[in-house]
């Protein structure tokens, strides 16, 4: 019974270990800090991707977000506030 445990427990610690280093190596966002997804219309589901190591299935469409967009144009100078006590 004992031993049956520890085979248990050891592979519980296995997977996760696993599936830890899984989720170590995905890239979302990726380096360019856009984030990969999929939509689906139909089934009315949306998720993200590790692109190009996944892709999106038939039916579905690619979208791509920006994590940081541009940066926009210099706003103009305010007025001058008062001055203080």
């Amino acid at each position: 019974m004992k031993v049956q445990r520890g085979v248990a427990v050891v592979a519980a610690g296995v997977a996760t270990a696993l599936a830890l280093g899984g989720l170590a190596g995905a890239a979302i966002p990726d380096s360019d800090g856009v984030i990969h997804t999929c939509y689906s219309q139909a089934s009315g589901t949306w998720r993200p991707i590790d692109f190009p190591r996944q892709r999106c299935k038939g039916g579905e469409v690619q979208l791509d977000i920006n994590q940081r967009g541009p940066s926009g144009a210099a706003g103009a100078t305010g007025p001058a506030g008062a001055d203080g006590l």
